[in-house]
């Protein structure tokens, strides 16, 4: 009997996400049926006439570019010999503002191995993705600001002791990543011997507070240093 024959699909599709950002639906490929959780339209924003139980429709919200890419790759996955699949992609709301959506399920096949049901839910992570693309911009202009200093960038959290270094480190100082510490004294171990005498103060967050800068040259040891 074809799962969409049955009452819990419903039930099946209400257990499995009441969230505000997610959707759930089912797709039986001996029928050709789609069924979407009940709080689909409200999250894609959309009527509930938009809701195809055809699944040539399913990724309607999709922009072009993307919808053409991920109907491939969900074929591709189809295909294939794994039982879940996880994809991301973009998508317009009604208003064609742009959605960033994780859609992730599970595959069951038949006696032959070729797909006859598949399950998922699909998540708005717009928010998630915008922090990523910020803070690689983010990134990327440090990167540009490092190499018109000729310098290294970093950042100092006093209260964990941890430090975040741009690229360059690498770069300038031959280390690879993760061979130095992320703690503030995996830095000094690489300042100079005859430096440390006057840059003691460092060593507490104390000796920083009354100021709200600093200005300091020492020498940093590179990796093929011997001294």
């Amino acid at each position: 009997m074809a799962k969409f024959e049955t009452s819990s699909s419903e039930e099946r599709l209400r257990a499995a996400t009441e969230s505000d950002d997610m959707f759930a639906w089912e797709i039986d490929f001996i029928t050709d049926k789609m069924v979407w959780s009940s709080n689909a339209s409200r999250i894609l924003s959309c009527v509930q006439d938009q809701l195809s139980d055809n699944p040539a429709q399913r990724f309607f919200f999709l922009t072009d570019l993307d919808r053409l890419r991920i109907i491939e790759e969900f074929e591709t996955e189809k295909r294939g010999q794994r039982d879940s699949y996880a994809l991301e992609f973009w998508g317009l709301d009604q208003h064609q503002s742009k959605l960033f959506w994780n859609m992730k399920g599970t595959f069951e096949r038949d006696s032959n191995g070729a797909v006859a049901f598949a399950s998922g839910t699909t998540k708005n992570i717009t928010e998630k993705k915008t922090l990523e693309l910020e803070l690689k911009l983010a990134t990327e202009r440090l990167e540009v600001a490092e190499v018109a200093a000729d310098g290294l960038i970093y950042d100092w959290d006093i209260v964990s002791n941890k430090m975040w270094r741009s690229p360059g480190f690498t770069r300038l100082l031959g280390w690879q990543d993760g061979e130095i510490s992320e703690d503030i004294e995996g830095w000094t171990s690489l300042r100079h011997p005859e430096d440390e005498e006057r840059l003691k103060f460092l060593q507490s967050s104390n000796d920083l507070q009354p100021n709200d800068h600093y200005i300091l040259e020492y020498r940093v040891r590179h990796r093929g240093a011997t001294t």
